[in-house]
């Protein structure tokens, strides 16, 4: 099992644009024939852009990590498949059968801060007496994603934090279930 992907922390990045803005800001001041008033202008704006944008993302980066840290996917992944594989019967129900569902990966995807996916991948693996009858991945992305899978939820970085983080949340609890869905759909299909 792996931790949730966690998106990169870009709230550094926008601290490139603070000391260049500062220095046009300050050349301005020094030279104001040579360097015109745009300058100063460009200077004074950019530097405070700058620290309030990389704390704002900073802020933005950290509600994301912080829904994804405190989503227990596998417990949940697993008390969906209890809830939905009650009454259950194999179609081996005399052999000794073992079924594991590895969840590979589960987080946000993507480039772009504008456009991220939420994403989960897992593998099932179906033993009967030992011998191997499924392996199959089970994913829920914006590209290779399982025929049977729902399109996978995504918005900016901006909606995923929103409200704390809620986005994430909902998201991994219904991904939990959908997973559940289709290794149960696999599992019975396999054992008929």
């Amino acid at each position: 099992m792996h931790p949730a992907e966690m998106p990169g922390d870009t709230s550094r990045e926008w601290m490139q644009f603070f000391w260049p803005g500062m220095a046009s800001g300050a050349l301005g001041m020094a030279a104001p024939p040579m360097y015109a008033s745009a300058l100063v202008v460009g200077g004074l704006i950019l530097a405070p852009a700058a620290l309030v944008m990389s704390g704002r993302e900073r802020q933005t980066w950290q509600r994301v990590t912080g829904a994804l840290g405190s989503v227990a996917f596998e417990q949940e992944l697993l008390h969906a498949l209890t809830r939905r594989a009650q009454g259950m019967v194999p179609g081996d129900a005399g052999s000794a059968t073992s079924v594991e569902l590895i969840v590979n990966a589960y987080g946000l995807a993507g480039a772009r801060p504008e456009r991220l996916c939420f994403i989960a991948s897992a593998v099932l693996v179906v033993r009967v007496a030992g011998d191997e009858r499924l392996r199959d991945s089970l994913s829920i992305a914006e590209s290779d994603a399982s025929a049977d899978a729902p399109p996978a939820q995504c918005a900016g970085l901006d909606r995923f934090a929103a409200q704390d983080g809620q986005l994430v949340r909902d998201t991994a609890k219904e991904y939990a279930e959908v997973l559940a869905v289709m290794a149960l759909d696999r599992l019975q299909a396999a054992m008929q």
